[in-house]
């Protein structure tokens, strides 16, 4: 299988978006992640890889393609549930070096989701 163009799709393709109700804001910023290279998912469910910041939308008719001037980062997605039947989803993205934290945590709860926003980095 190929890569999918951006994290949206890869959650898509794990089939996790159809147990799982991801706002429009989210969807649309995970949509704005490209996909570079990800791992096939193995039987822990886990699936790494490199991510640019890219923007390509329709706008009024024109084409607005955008690649923000950031070097390749690191993602992690991190399933929830069963490998083969996940229920929820942790996205995580190195947005400076060093490894990749959480962004948020996406998990489906008696047939409704939960986003839980990643805890601000301690300062100083």
């Amino acid at each position: 299988m190929a890569a999918p163009p951006n994290i949206l799709e890869a959650l898509r393709q794990q089939k996790v978006l159809e147990k799982v109700l991801v706002p429009p804001f989210l969807a649309t910023l995970l949509e704005t992640f490209k996909v570079d290279d990800i791992t096939p998912l193995p039987p822990a469910a886990e699936q790494n890889g490199h991510t640019t910041l890219a923007v390509e939308r329709e706008l009024s008719g024109s084409s607005l393609n955008l690649v923000v001037p950031l070097p390749q980062r690191a993602f992690s997605i991190i399933y929830e549930g069963p490998a083969a039947d996940p229920t929820g989803f942790v996205v995580a993205i190195s947005l400076n070096e060093g490894p990749a934290k959480p962004v948020f945590d996406i998990t489906a709860r008696r047939g409704r989701s939960r986003t839980d926003a990643c805890d601000p980095p301690a300062v100083g």
